[in-house]
């Protein structure tokens, strides 16, 4: 019989680590450790890599087969997203994406 645990693997860019800028996260804020405290028979490993791309972290991902991952996790794209919300008045912001929505779904449904 197989006793291993379900592992899930999360690769990240930096959302996931502590930090002290631009926001205090403690270590016990961050949603890896609060997911390992809140489903202790799942292991969770990760990988963060601060300032990561998606082609960056994609680059990585090959290197997570030999944990042989139940469920693996990436998150990442807040890189690429910084140089556009700098360029958009935060004023327009919410109506673009709520735009954005709106249009993906009608795409979709057709």
């Amino acid at each position: 019989m197989n006793n291993q645990k379900f592992r899930v693997v999360f690769l990240t860019d930096s959302l996931s680590l502590p930090r002290d800028v631009p926001e205090k996260v403690s270590y016990e804020e961050t949603f890896v450790y609060l997911l390992k405290q809140e489903y202790p028979n799942i292991e969770f490993i990760q990988f963060a890599y601060g300032g990561a791309t998606i082609s960056d972290l994609r680059n990585q991902a090959d290197y997570l087969k030999s944990f042989s991952p139940n469920i693996l996790i990436l998150q990442a794209g807040i890189v690429e997203l910084i140089p556009i919300l700098k360029e958009i008045p935060a004023s327009s912001l919410i109506p673009r994406l709520l735009s954005a929505i709106a249009n993906s779904r009608i795409n979709n449904s057709s």
